[in-house]
């Protein structure tokens, strides 16, 4: 309606903030190298920590934003946070990530009904046939990127086009086993991208604020895509730059 978003945050804030996180990493990761014992305890620590953290950086983000005057608030406790940043995402490993939608639909739950708007609260709800729509579609896009990738590879180098005993031959040496890592960055990279596109959909489609006012988004996954792709080859090239 012609209004925009304000961000209170002084820069004084922000770099008090960066300066912890800065002087806390390379204290967990150094430590281990003088003292064992000292290191493992700051590393569980430092674990512990992180959810406590990221309630933090929440509520300031969430505190530090108005629109129309009004302040946004994050209310989340340690203990949800523990767990949908923590322990779901761990146990989901162990499913070879074939949960990975129930974590998601956690962790949205969790961040969107501890949000508030003023007093007005923020509410979400999904059925998980929708994440699960979006993390078939992604991790099939993905599969779909990376047999194309290794075809072309297997064409370049041997001659021909067909998943042969050769084809699987060449990515058993030094120079293959590189090729094979980057057919899986590229190849599965994007997906990551399209699966946080979809799900933002899934996510301002369903929320609701004071119960009556609904949201949309009509985030396209490839257009998000290109701009994570196009701004990596910038930043790239400017390191290049940067260090030539």
């Amino acid at each position: 309606d012609g209004h925009s978003f304000d961000y209170h945050a002084t820069g004084a804030q922000i770099l008090i903030g960066r300066l912890i996180v800065l002087a806390l990493i390379p204290s967990v990761q150094f430590l281990p190298v003088f003292n064992l014992v000292a290191g493992a305890i700051a590393s569980l620590v430092f674990f512990l920590a992180m959810p406590f953290l990221a309630c933090r950086g929440l509520r300031f983000n969430a505190r530090v934003t108005s629109y129309r005057n009004v302040r946004f608030d994050f209310r989340g406790g340690y203990r949800g946070a523990f767990l949908v940043f923590l322990v779901y995402p761990l146990l989901s490993v162990f499913t070879a990530y074939l949960t990975l939608p129930f974590v998601t639909r956690a962790a949205n739950r969790y961040l969107v009904n501890n949000s508030y708007y003023g007093d007005r609260k923020f509410e979400f709800d999904s059925t998980i046939g929708k994440y699960y729509r979006a993390f078939l579609l992604t991790f099939g896009f993905g599969l779909l990127v990376m047999g194309v990738l290794v075809l072309h590879i297997a064409h370049s180098r041997t001659g021909q086009l067909s998943f042969s005993g050769r084809i699987v031959d060449i990515f058993r040496d030094p120079v293959g086993q590189l090729t094979a890592l980057y057919v899986l960055i590229l190849a599965f990279a994007p997906i990551f991208v399209f699966y946080r596109a979809m799900v933002r959909n899934i996510v301002f489609g369903q929320m609701l604020l004071g119960e009556k006012h609904t949201f949309e988004s009509k985030l396209h996954p490839l257009g998000m895509a290109w701009i994570v792709f196009s701004n990596a080859v910038i930043m790239l090239i400017t390191l290049l730059f940067g260090t030539a």
